[in-house]
């Protein structure tokens, strides 16, 4: 039958807004914030279930880790269980069911606990055992909440917005059942009792400890216990306060653990009533552990470049010295002396690109340079003091400030120091500037006011000097090297002299002397302190073809370090499991 012209303009129309809107579709479906190599894969072809476990709290207390859990549940295949007892078995099997339906070759537990010690997490754990015992089901445990900073950081602001001037501070917890778990959970609450109160000054903090159970004649037993040693502590001597910090029964607005503790209170002891941020904290713990443990095909990794800075020109130069790394991989620039906030702003912009691990890749001088105080910021003398440096003698900056709220995992690298591919890019500069195999490089670096600090510098260009050599610089007469001590009027003359001396002698056999800084970038203040003495000079790393895979190379340190910060606090289940 023939159609006429009217039915088939229609027709014609139809098929026409139904390919639009196809097209439109699958081209605002919502993808990964990133680009290349570096991009984080879709959620199906992840590998990672998480498996959140939190202590029954009741209603209202359950409803705040809910909450939390909201961020997680969105962009990663997870599920939630609370830790009752027996009846949570039906629970636990179904949330393990729907993981692995929708495709996870491994488990990893989110304990949303202050202590892996917790009667109720030990309990879940034994049950989780069983239920995949005759499994080859990977299933790892990830350190609880209260092994993490942000723990640490939910503490200090609660510190921070009572009036600690001039009391001492009881710290309450909850869920002891016997003399096993309380001993291990009071270790647990007074180790982040004391890491809260490292900046705080010389207050007193002491970690106090509830029951909870089932056993009415031993939680009364144990209730007794507890409120005897607070009778204890308030011995007149010092006046104090208490400080909740636990993971107790909050039922409702008026049945709770913290209206059991006022009422139960000596009346000389003030009870501070703290703003709640747990849900704020619970989350961002929750999104960096799932981080933590995503491959690096199911992350985004970003780089913040923080170096020292200065005008236009000098930013510049670094941003255009990195531009191509910056299309293959996210980063963004923090120029300054590792100022946190500075830090923080980029941190936070990479984290809005969708990225989950980050490397704040320090380009100072020396590896030692500004270290501890960023190690501090990113949570690390926490997560994992063990890798970091020892304490600089205090934060740049006064007060150390508030540690990172974020959901990235962050790490640091950095200091050019000796590294080969600073040394190569060093000879370049002689080697493009000399055309006299009579001609002396001068190596020079700002150096150090501190004498010991300094001879450090001296060692570094000694080692620098030498890989000069080695690559190709025998060919110059020699290569020798200086300290400026730049900033330190009383100490850079001596330098100085030294330095034209290095001049003046390069001269006396036809040969010129080659000026090259040791620096991130620039000449520094060759011309100013040597005036009108004959002699070439040469600029700093960048630009230069090398310094880009420097920053590179940083960012893999930056990998290797985060896998070491991948602590398993328990053996894996699956007997034939090697993770550990």
């Amino acid at each position: 039958m023939k159609l006429d012209t009217t039915y088939k303009e229609v027709i014609i129309l139809s098929i026409f807004i139904i390919g639009f809107l196809l097209f439109f579709y699958t081209s605002n479906r919502s993808t990964p914030n990133c680009e290349g190599e570096h991009c984080a894969a879709p959620l199906a072809s992840g590998k990672s279930g998480f498996l959140v476990v939190a202590p029954d709290r009741g209603y209202k207390g359950n409803q705040t880790v809910r909450t939390a859990f909201q961020a997680l549940d969105k962009n990663h295949n997870a599920q939630l269980v609370f830790a009752t007892d027996e009846r949570m078995k039906p629970y636990l099997i179904k949330a393990v069911q729907q993981l692995k339906k929708n495709g996870a070759k491994q488990l990893v537990i989110l304990p949303v606990f202050l202590s892996a010690s917790h009667p109720r997490l030990t309990r879940f754990r034994t049950m989780l055992q069983q239920e995949v015992n005759d499994t080859n089901d990977t299933i790892i445990f990830a350190r609880p909440f209260g092994g993490s900073y942000l723990a640490v950081e939910q503490l200090v602001e609660r510190i921070r917005e009572s009036d600690i001037k001039d009391h001492s501070i009881i710290l309450a917890g909850h869920g002891v059942s016997s003399k096993e778990s309380s001993r291990a959970m009071h270790l647990d609450l007074q180790r982040i009792a004391d890491q809260a109160m490292q900046d705080m000054g010389d207050n007193k903090i002491e970690a106090v400890l509830w029951p909870e159970g089932e056993d009415r004649k031993l939680l009364k037993k144990q209730e007794e216990a507890a409120w005897n040693w607070v009778k204890k502590l308030d011995d007149g001597q010092k006046t104090w306060q208490i400080i909740p910090f636990h993971m107790g029964d909050v039922l409702d607005g008026m049945m709770n653990f913290d209206g059991h503790l006022q009422r139960g209170k000596p009346k000389s002891i003030k009870m501070h009533d703290y703003s709640n941020n747990e849900a704020e904290f619970y989350a961002l713990w929750m999104q960096r552990e799932a981080n933590r443990y995503a491959s690096e095909k199911e992350v985004s990794i970003g780089i913040v470049f923080n170096a020292h800075g200065s005008d236009f020109h000098w930013n510049q130069t670094m941003r255009d010295a990195t531009a191509d790394l910056a299309k293959k991989i996210p980063l963004e620039y923090a120029f300054s002396m590792a100022d946190p906030d500075d830090l923080r702003s980029a941190v936070k912009r990479l984290e809005n690109r969708g990225v989950g691990v980050i490397v704040i890749v320090r380009v100072f001088g020396m590896r030692t340079s500004f270290r501890h105080s960023v190690e501090r910021l990113i949570g690390l003398d926490i997560d994992a003091p063990e890798l970091c440096q020892l304490d600089e003698g205090g934060s740049h900056y006064g007060t150390p400030p508030m540690r990172l709220r974020t959901t990235a995992l962050v790490v640091t690298e950095g200091g050019l120091a000796d590294s080969p591919l600073f040394a190569k890019a060093l000879l370049d500069r002689a080697n493009k500037l000399s055309s006299n195999k009579k001609d002396t490089v001068i190596v020079v670096a700002h150096g150090k006011g501190r004498d010991e600090a300094n001879k450090q510098w001296l060692k570094v260009l000694a080692s620098l000097t030498e890989q000069m050599k080695k690559m190709g610089g025998d060919q110059f007469k020699a290569i020798q090297y200086q300290t400026w001590q730049e900033d330190w009027q009383d100490k850079r003359g001596t330098r100085i002299d030294s330095v034209k001396q290095m001049v003046e002698a390069a001269q006396k056999d036809g040969g010129t002397a080659i000026i090259i800084p040791a620096r991130t970038t620039g000449k520094g203040p060759t011309k100013r302190f040597l005036g009108d003495l004959n002699y070439k000079a040469g600029s700093g790393f960048a630009p230069h073809p090398l310094f880009p895979q420097w920053v590179e190379k940083q960012m893999q340190r930056g990998l290797e370090t985060l896998e070491q910060t991948r602590h398993v606090w328990y053996p894996a289940l699956a007997p034939s499991n090697g993770d550990k």
